[in-house]
């Protein structure tokens, strides 16, 4: 590791705390037989109301009972339970417990995902693995993998799943290492990424499919007990792609390059920067009976920094019908079906819904907002907010998607 001296370590700790990292796709020429047309969708962006793809809204709230989710933990559905960090809901809401708990001994640390099998619980947080029973209590099973760079973390089949930039990684359910397969390019050096941004996945789940988005060759797979299979490829113009030079290699290494730049008061003439502004970059991928849904932006990075206006998380879908991709403009859908003002997926998507959640106290201030200025409230979501405190936790919002 290279030896930096004072001013570099402090301009190096200030990008990456301002950095936040998403996935970058490129493409390849894989045998899959369908092909999502991205640019061509975000060269022809327009609104979307929401009722045009969704026919009803649901409102969940998550049981609070002293049981308090932190407001930055990603929510993801499961088949059977709902996993916010450590905190197991059933589909109804309801707590059900904890997964393990913080500290230093065996089986403890934070919890970044949890995937469940046979009514036992195993978690990852980037550094290591750990098995629970069925009640989330440590049930004497871990694996370090801090030397793997694991980024997420999923069901394959009767196995699991750990992805790292380069290399996906399967294991069974005592942790032995089956396969690991790389899926990157030759390169000089290893790839490696921070992850910081709670929306980003590498994987999907939707009941018993598991989707892996490779962001280095633009190609989604279906995962495999073992193995996966290519399904299809998101295919992007050369001018929109994030050149290879900037998807493969250290991240720590970049940074580096990144604080000479800003130490030197020249981020504008760091090329990493000049080369990957404004391309088109995927971070998550979604699959229902009939859609995928493509969670995507335009890269705009360090945007505090540089004094620029930030770039914004945008929603796309893909038909599988008809072969038509509609990239959404805005930070979401137009909700013309209740009273959120946009709908944005992120939490993914459960059978034919795609989900997404806000806090009571949000939701209270804009219905507040709205009836002040005498315009239409949903009347079932001024029922539920008179039921709930503004410092419960999370409000699911689950959009049902039109057949």
């Amino acid at each position: 590791m290279k030896e930096y001296d004072c001013k570099y370590l402090i301009a190096f700790l200030v990008l990456w705390m301002t950095h936040c990292h998403s996935l970058t796709p490129t493409q390849d020429d894989f045998p899959v037989d369908n092909v999502i047309h991205l640019s061509d969708a975000v060269s022809e962006i327009r609104p979307v109301k929401l009722s045009e793809i969704v026919d009803t809204i649901i409102f969940l709230p998550l049981e609070t009972d002293g049981n308090l989710i932190g407001n930055r933990t990603q929510i993801i559905f499961a088949d059977r339970h709902v996993f916010a960090g450590r905190m197991v809901f059933n589909l109804k809401g309801k707590y059900v417990c904890d997964i393990g708990r913080l500290g230093q001994g065996p089986g403890e640390g934070y919890v970044s995902r949890v995937v469940e099998k046979k009514n036992k619980y195993y978690s990852f947080n980037g550094q290591k693995l750990v098995a629970y029973d069925s009640l989330g209590k440590y049930a004497g099973k871990e694996r370090f993998i801090m030397e793997w760079r694991g980024l997420d973390f999923a069901n394959a089949g009767s196995n699991i799943v750990v992805g790292a930039g380069d290399t996906v990684f399967f294991l069974n359910t005592n942790f032995d290492l089956i396969k690991k397969r790389r899926v990157v390019p030759p390169w000089s050096e290893k790839t490696t990424t921070y992850n910081v941004d709670v929306v980003l996945r590498l994987f999907s789940q939707n009941t018993d499919s598991v989707l892996f988005y490779n962001y280095i060759n633009d190609t989604i797979y279906r995962v495999l007990d073992d193995d996966f299979s290519p399904r299809w490829i998101v295919d992007l113009r050369e001018e929109d792609k994030v050149p290879l030079k900037h998807l493969l290699g250290s991240e720590e290494d970049r940074l580096y390059t990144g604080s000479q730049h800003y130490t030197a008061n020249d981020l504008e003439g760091w090329d990493f920067l000049r080369e990957t502004d404004n391309k088109i970059r995927s971070f998550a991928v979604y699959e229902t009976e009939h859609k995928l849904i493509i969670c995507w932006l335009k890269l705009r990075e360090f945007w505090r920094l540089r004094n620029l206006q930030p770039s914004f998380l945008q929603v796309a879908w893909y038909d599988k019908k008809t072969g038509e991709t509609v990239a959404v403009d805005g930070e979401g859908f137009i909700d013309d079906l209740s009273s959120l003002g946009t709908f944005y997926p992120l939490c993914g998507t459960h059978e034919d819904y795609m989900i997404t959640y806000q806090w009571p106290f949000d939701l209270r201030e804009r219905v507040n907002s709205l009836e002040s200025s005498g315009q239409w409230v949903d009347k079932n979501l001024k029922e539920l907010l008179s039921s709930v405190e503004d410092e419960d936790n999370p409000i699911l919002i689950m959009a049902h998607l039109k057949q």
